[in-house]
């Protein structure tokens, strides 16, 4: 399967020499990821691309493209919303060499969660109370 980049919307020149974020709710061979990466470095002169993700399952040869120091992505954030992805004391040891080299970062997300819950009950905005 092969991910492609149909189209853009807004000032994609703005695209040269900045930041690229790509948001995902969930990465699994990280090979979207990587296709829309290419895109954003190759077509559009982004200096880095970083891929914010919901849920972070990792499988496949997700972990190795990710490590391949050919790989445009320059950073992931997930959440542990994955019970495998996040175990006792630390992450999931198919992880640890994304972490140890400053590509991946997990974030926790029960509290963030338990607030979202909270406040709907309360008809407030989570929005508003962060």
């Amino acid at each position: 399967r092969r991910s492609e980049l149909r189209g853009t919307f807004g000032d994609t020149e703005a695209l040269d020499g900045a930041v690229a974020l790509t948001v995902d709710d969930e990465i699994a061979t990280f090979g979207t990821n990587v296709d829309m990466a290419h895109e954003l470095k190759g077509k559009f002169g982004a200096a880095k691309v970083q891929s914010l993700v919901s849920h972070g399952v990792l499988c496949g040869p997700a972990v190795e493209r990710f490590l391949d120091p050919n790989c445009p992505v320059d950073h992931a954030y997930i959440t542990d919303s994955i019970p495998d992805s996040i175990r006792g004391n630390g992450t999931l040891p198919k992880l640890r060499p994304l972490i140890d080299a400053g590509k991946l970062t997990v974030i926790p997300w029960l509290d963030d969660l338990s607030n979202v819950i909270f406040y709907h009950h309360w008809d407030e905005s989570v929005r508003t109370k962060r």
